[in-house]
């Protein structure tokens, strides 16, 4: 659900809100392979490459994630980005508003690090992924913005950074990086 879909390698990947998993859709083919959102500890126990028709659909979905970027309005759940390193997912999850970040090898829907980062969902714009560095932009909303916050995922820090950022049409639906 929501824009933040990708074509990655030959495949449309995107999440599925009522199975909470991100799903690869090979467009050649049309198999569907299914990476369930783990929660909690349950990181190696989540089963890599399952096929979607097994994964069933949750009872209650939505109860772990929350809506990214709620200033946008729309239905992000997952924000899927595509960078040099591969496939990353940034999520909001709902008991601590704070931002779950998942580096994901998509040829095998293989989870391979995950980063809790004590970053409140609610008080940015839009976030997106450019080598292995987590920014964040203030708003999508406003003319004059800046992106304040960049955390290098693969070195746990912070990088000082302020850059401005212009919106001319003052509603950006979706960042990305390419």
């Amino acid at each position: 659900t929501g824009s933040s879909n990708v074509i990655f390698n030959g495949s449309f990947i995107y999440y599925n809100k009522a199975k909470e998993a991100i799903v690869k859709l090979d467009l050649a083919t049309k198999d569907e392979r299914c990476l369930e959102i783990p929660r909690g500890k349950q990181k190696h126990r989540v089963p890599n490459n399952q096929e979607c028709r097994h994964v069933r659909d949750k009872r209650r979905p939505g109860e772990f994630l929350t809506q990214l970027y709620p200033e946008m309005g729309g239905n992000v759940f997952v924000d899927l980005a595509v960078d040099e390193n591969g496939l990353w997912a940034i999520m909001a999850m709902k008991e601590n508003n704070n931002t779950l970040v998942m580096k994901i090898e998509a040829s095998n829907m293989q989870l391979l690090w995950a980063w809790n980062i004590t970053l409140n969902h609610n008080l940015v714009g839009d976030m997106f992924i450019v080598c292995g560095v987590l920014y964040a932009v203030d708003r999508t909303d406003a003319r004059d913005t800046k992106i304040r916050l960049a955390l290098d995922l693969y070195k746990h820090n912070m990088i000082e950074i302020e850059l401005p950022f212009t919106n001319p049409f003052r509603h950006t639906t979706m960042l990305g990086y390419s």
